[in-house]
């Protein structure tokens, strides 16, 4: 027998040769111990996992026939639901057990979950590891998934099950660790399989996808794996050139202006940018002229720029008073 396969004789304290009055029996001193209704205040998960299973062992046991297929079951190599702790590989004996042992009630596949993460672009320059806590509903711990109990003095009626109401499930808070891949977009969508609501009597479980969702950067601009930044230079800066520094999203860069620099003129930096490949940093340079500035500085400017030949200005046009 597997070490993964559930021993049901164990579990009531009993031999592989007890008789239905010895089951019978443990059975019922293990209910009146552990039912919920004899431990009204008490919601210890040990102790409705231990009940959960004396139930499912009696429902097994206590039927000549389950029982007759369970022992023939035992001595399979190969573990299989409802008598081990997965939910692939059914033996046909198994299989028809399960069917048995809860009637009409068909697997139920667990729904999938969806979330949403922020994160900053300086976030994504290289692979991301993040813990979410994922609200999540799970087969009940006490019932199996089933939503009702057997009554506490065995002879009874069965009833709704006093921890999910009858639902069969149960919502927990799942801490699950993920990765959010290096240079992400916005609105990416990924997916884990089986990492969503659990499945009901041996159903599928359900999958968590996750979207992500980039922050403006208050400077960057991105287009793909492509930084952009507009960088504003003074009017002396534009006409004498300068040098001047960067910061981009991996730490400053130094770059030279060239004198007589234009508006909108261009610089790049190779694989400043975003995984994968990595992008470039372009840079965009904007003149900034100055502002309020008072008369006597404005009179100095201006004759300043008197000075210059018209020559110096191809392709702009003057007001006649310019040209004298």
């Amino acid at each position: 027998m597997s070490k993964e396969f559930i021993d049901y004789y164990q579990i009531l304290g009993l031999p592989p040769e007890a008789g239905q009055e010895e089951i019978r029996k443990a059975y019922r001193a293990s209910a009146r111990r552990l039912h919920p209704d004899a431990r009204p205040n008490s919601s210890d998960a040990d102790q409705d996992d231990a009940f959960r299973r004396s139930v499912e062992a009696w429902r097994v046991l206590g039927d000549p026939e389950l029982r007759s297929a369970y022992d023939r079951a035992r001595q399979q190599p190969i573990p299989a639901t409802p008598f081990c702790g997965q939910t692939s590989g059914f033996g046909q004996i198994l299989a028809d057990m399960w069917r048995r042992l809860f009637g009409n009630d068909k697997p139920e596949n667990g729904q999938d979950l969806e979330t949403r993460v922020e994160v900053e672009l300086a976030d994504l320059r290289s692979d991301l590891p993040l813990e979410l806590d994922i609200p999540c509903a799970v087969a009940c711990g006490l019932c199996g998934g089933l939503g009702r109990l057997p009554a506490k003095d065995q002879d009874g009626p069965e009833q709704s099950c006093v921890r999910c109401g009858g639902l069969g499930r149960q919502t927990v808070q799942r801490r699950l660790q993920i990765k959010v891949p290096a240079g992400s977009e916005s609105g990416l969508c990924l997916k884990f399989s089986g990492e969503g609501e659990e499945g009901l009597r041996g159903g599928q479980a359900g999958d968590l996808k996750v979207e992500i969702l980039v922050r403006p950067h208050p400077t960057l601009r991105r287009a793909g794996a492509d930084l952009f930044l507009k960088h504003p230079v003074t009017l002396e800066q534009a006409i004498f050139g300068a040098a001047i520094e960067i910061n981009g999203l991996h730490g400053r860069h130094h770059i030279v202006l060239p004198a007589n620099l234009a508006h909108g003129q261009t610089f790049r930096i190779k694989e400043a940018g975003l995984p994968p490949g990595p992008g470039d940093l372009v840079i965009t340079t904007h003149i900034v002229l100055p502002s309020a500035m008072p008369p006597d500085e404005s009179d100095r400017l201006r004759e300043a720029l008197a000075q210059i030949p018209l020559t110096r200005y191809p392709g702009v046009s003057f007001l006649p008073e310019r040209k004298k």
